[in-house]
């Protein structure tokens, strides 16, 4: 638990920011939303006290949780990279985004940039899944469904390619079928990565692998990779067999719906660590 003070969350796509607020006001923790404008396509957000502000305007984010008296910022949430013209940036948010242009190599530096500049103004920067006890993943099967042998050895073989991917700051995904790669992850993220896949799977009984692990050198106080009932439904659609993540660096929202779910439809998750 985090020493008192009133939390900020900086809400992107997904359920992961609904989450954190429903714990906090069953805590009686107070807390507000800022809703990045063009990000969520839900409206669970103006039950809870909050403001919509415009992709770039961060002077006007960073006045409005000061105004509020937030202590402790989290960001939480998919983020989908606007196009130069969806920007409505303002002064302070210029200054960023010329300083942000020096990172084209990744996300993570710029995460890293992003999360550092935050402290520097006075926040307190924390984990989502600080705030969301048993979401990191555990080492093992979730589910009914355990892998074969087949599938640890793509699982082996996806998470060298996944590290080595990571560690030049490219993704956090990758699928693999029989040992071969079938897909990496880019800028699209996981659902985009799924959807490409389909074309490119053998077709017949559930096979392949999604494979999620964390960057080598990402910071951990945001974009950990994560899974919920979503991720079961895209795996059935692209035919997979199951999924596997890092154990301990990785989150899995709605932990019962989503095992659940992964049950019904006969599929695994598995918590990695190399041994």
């Amino acid at each position: 638990m985090h020493a008192n003070g009133k939390v900020g969350i900086i809400c992107g796509g997904g359920v992961l920011p609904r989450l954190i607020a429903e714990t906090l006001q069953r805590q009686d923790r107070d807390f507000f939303l800022i809703i990045v404008e063009g990000q969520s396509q839900e409206d669970w957000y103006k039950r809870y006290p909050h403001c919509v502000a415009p992709m770039g305007s961060v002077g006007l984010i960073l006045e409005t949780l000061r105004g509020e008296g937030v202590k402790i910022l989290t960001l939480a949430g998919s983020i989908k990279r606007p196009s130069l013209d969806k920007l409505k940036p303002d002064w302070q948010g210029i200054k960023w985004i010329a300083r942000l242009k020096m990172f084209s190599s990744g996300d993570d530096q710029t995460l890293t940039w992003i999360v550092s500049t935050l402290e520097k103004e006075g926040f307190k920067v924390a984990a989502p899944h600080s705030f969301l006890p048993n979401t990191l993943i555990k080492k093992g099967c979730l589910t009914q469904v355990t892998p074969n042998p087949l599938a640890l050895r793509d699982i082996e073989r996806g998470f060298e390619v996944a590290k080595t991917l990571g560690s030049l700051d490219i993704g956090q995904a990758v699928i693999v079928e029989r040992e071969l790669v079938l897909s990496v992850e880019g800028i699209e993220g996981t659902t985009e990565l799924l959807k490409r896949t389909v074309g490119l799977k053998r077709e017949g009984k559930k096979v392949g692998v999604l494979i999620k692990a964390a960057k080598p050198q990402q910071t951990t106080v945001v974009d950990l990779p994560t899974i919920g009932p979503d991720t079961i439904d895209q795996l059935a659609a692209c035919g997979l067999a199951g999924v596997a993540v890092e154990a301990g660096s990785a989150l899995i929202l709605d932990q019962d719906q989503t095992v659940a779910k992964a049950d019904e439809k006969g599929l695994f998750i598995y918590g990695y660590i190399k041994e």
